[in-house]
Order: structure tokens, then sequence, then C-alpha cells
């Protein structure tokens, strides 16, 4: 290791710092960077508007930390980084790493600004790592746990990959999936739920030959830890990657069983073709003061679009309510009893239920967002949000409305993209 850094700072400038070096202090420093992974996190809705860009950036002595660009810069900054380029970056803010949802262990991370500097090196050393990842075995893959809230890696053997589905509304689906079931040298099965871009990226077709039918080891990272119906699970979403066949040092146990053993993939029929993603079907865009006086037998099926600004939050109104953490249709559980009227289960969590007031300019109406919108909207997830804010302990929930807590989070206040999908029926009225 040390042999290499001296390599690294005789024959090319080295940052003024490494990145386990780096401290909260730092203020005025350099580093040399390469960009090793880079996801754009949009919330539960795929073609949602980009809340923040994550990265993990390695140096050239093998360390990583995780940068996210805010929402703010990320329009204007997002596509300077580029994966597999090296760049100089100076003028840059150091903090706490993320209690939750780290790429990378750490205790720090870094942060983008209209500020920060990037340069990109053309002559660079060759030493930055190829994998990044801390591999999880599958007995320690736990949803309860605290941990859980991280990113998990795991390294495999594929036994069976599905097609992809739609998921969501039957008419209108939000997104789309595919499952991938793996094993450990154990022969125990895992599966993994891919999501949105992800489920449409991975296929075997050019890594997986019918004929030879030779395993495919494949790194995994970026996974969450799931359950689902009483069964655990890994979900890959934004932050999720692989690598097939990875030349690291603990995939060589994998491979001594590539000669003695096969295994048959039966491949989905769309495997390595263009799908097409779910797309929400063209609205036509209108004032409050058109939408509101209709009849709801008049309005479509697929609702009207309308762009709003929040004006202001009722009081006396819950801004969640307590879902079932277990069954797959979320029902609200007794806040007495604490058990699921539908599957019986005690696992609970808090899901946004936001009421507010909002305007076009034209007319004021009252709106409701559940828990997809919502975390849009706050730009949180809901027990991350409850977590945080003031909790009575007799009731056993938090008492904060989440727009009330954070006054300096203008997006929270402030609707005005995307635009807001109005749907009246005769029962309710829906964002």
């Amino acid at each position: 290791m040390l042999t290499t850094f001296f390599i690294c700072s005789m024959l090319h400038r080295m940052p003024n710092k490494p990145l386990s070096a780096l401290t909260l202090q730092d203020r005025d420093i350099e580093i040399q960077i390469e960009v090793h992974r880079k996801w754009e996190f949009r919330g539960a809705i795929d073609n949602g508007p980009i809340l923040h860009i994550d990265m993990i950036l390695t140096d050239c002595i093998g360390n990583a930390i995780h940068c996210q660009i805010p929402s703010f810069p990320a329009a204007k900054r997002g596509d300077e980084f580029q994966v597999g380029k090296i760049y100089k970056m100076s003028r840059f803010p150091v903090a706490r790493a993320k209690s939750s949802y780290k790429p990378v262990d750490g205790d720090l991370m870094l942060y983008v600004t209209p500020y920060t500097t990037l340069e990109l090196c053309h002559n660079s050393p060759s030493s930055f790592p190829l994998y990044v990842y801390s591999l999880t075995s599958y007995d320690k893959i736990d949803p309860n746990e605290p941990n859980a809230r991280n990113f998990h890696d795991v390294i495999s053997i594929i036994t069976e990959i599905s097609a992809i589905k739609p998921v969501g509304n039957a008419r209108i689906p939000s997104s789309y999936n595919r499952h991938v079931l793996i094993k450990n040298l154990s022969d125990s099965i895992l599966k993994i739920t891919l999501w949105g871009k992800r489920a449409q990226e991975f296929y075997l077709t050019n890594t997986y030959d019918p004929q030879k039918q030779t395993l495919v080891i494949v790194l995994f990272v970026g996974c969450l830890p799931k359950e689902f119906q009483g069964e655990v699970l890994l979900s890959g979403g934004a932050a999720y990657h692989w690598y097939f066949n990875p030349s690291i040092e603990e995939a060589t146990a994998f491979y001594n069983k590539i000669e003695s053993e096969k295994i048959n993939i039966e491949l989905p029929s769309l495997d390595g073709q263009e799908i097409t993603p779910p797309q929400l079907p063209q609205r036509e865009h209108h004032d409050l003061k058109y939408i509101l006086p209709l009849n709801p037998h008049d309005v479509p099926d697929e609702g009207y679009e309308c762009t709003v600004t929040i004006t202001s939050i009722p009081e006396g109104k819950t801004w969640y309510y307590i879902a079932c953490n277990t069954c797959p249709n979320k029902p609200s559980i007794d806040p007495i009893i604490r058990q699921c009227s539908t599957c019986g289960s005690t696992k609970y969590c808090f899901r946004y239920k936001l009421t507010f007031k909002a305007s076009d300019g034209t007319a004021e109406a009252e709106m409701f967002a559940f828990d997809t919108v919502a975390r849009t909207i706050i730009g949180k997830p809901c027990p991350m949000v409850s977590r945080k804010l003031t909790y009575s302990p007799a009731k056993d929930k938090p008492e904060t409305n989440p727009l009330d807590a954070d006054k300096n989070r203008a997006p929270a206040t402030t609707l005005e993209s995307p635009t807001k999908r109005i749907k009246q029926d005769p029962k309710n009225q829906q964002e």
C-alpha cells in the first residue's frame, strides 16, 4: 500500500489529502477522485423530479466516500460528473455521513455545491479500485435491524430471472420490476427485486450460454433488505448495481464450483430487448377554477393536470396514518390493538397522509397526498421524519407537522413542479 502511494506521488500530482484523511474542519483543499458509481434518486416515482444525485468517489489508494449533489444544483452540475472519469475537485463541504442509506462505510461524506470546482484529469494513476463493496452474508440480512436502512452488498450465483412486470394501478402502472433468484455456497436461496430502470437494464443474454449452462457469479451492490408477506428479500432501486463474474478474492470459492456444477437458467422471452417504461397518459392542463365545479362523472379517467402552490396547512389534521408493514395492501392498523385486520401482523410503520391547501391563482382547494406523492413534497420518507419530531409517549405518535418542522425547506411550502394530477370521482377528490 505504501509503495503504491509513493509511486502515485512521484509520477502524478497527488491531492492535498487522501479521502481517508478528510476532516470536518477541511475547507480549501483539493482531492483527486474517480467517479466510481452514480445514480439519481427520484423517490418512489420513476419519472419524478430529481431529489438528489448520489455518487461513490474513490482515490488512487483505494479509499471510497459517499458524495451527494442536492436537488438545487443537481440539474446544472449532475452531468459534469461522469462515471469512470478522474477529476481534481475542490471547494466542497465535508459533512457527517448520513445515519441511513449509506452506500459505503465511513463517518464522513461530501456535498457538491454551486461553488464546487471540478477539473478533468487526462494523465492519472491507474490504481483506482475496480470494485467498492462490503459483503453481507445471507443470515445477516434482517429488515428489522437498524442497519437495514443502509445498503447491502452480496455475492451469489444466479438461479432464475423473471420477465419484467408492471406494478401499481392496472390501467396506469407507476413502475415495473423483475425478480432475480440467487444462491450462496450453501445453496440458500434469496430473492432480489429490481425496480424501474434497473429492472430494464439487468439481463443475461450476453453473459449466460444456455448450451454450456455455466454458472453466472454476480456481485450485487446497493441493495436494501425488505420483508414481503413474511419473506426476507433484497430490493434494488436507483443505487443498485451489479458486476458479472467479478475479479475479487471472495469470488474464488464460487469459481471453484463452475467446473463441477451446471445450471439451467430460464431466460425471459424479452430478455435483452428494449422495454418501454410505463408512461402516464397525457392529461389536459386546467386551472382550479375550471376543475373544482366539475361533476365528478364528467372528469376523464386519466384526470386533469394542474400546477399549484401550497398556501397553508390546516390545523388539527393528522399528517400520517399507522400502516401494516407486512401485507401488500398496507391497511391501517388499529391504534390500540396494533394488529392488522387483514393479515394479523403486529408490525407497523408510519405513512404519510398529508393535508394542505393549495392555489394556482384562480382558486384555492384543500388537497391531500398519500405516501408516494407526500414523500416527494417533504423530501424524506415518513419514518425518517417521525423519528426526528416530538413524540407523545402516551399516544406513541409524532405531534408536529413535517411541513412546520422545517420552515427553511422551500420545496415543502411551494409546489410548482412537478405538476399535480387531480382526479375527482363520486366518493373523493384525489391529488
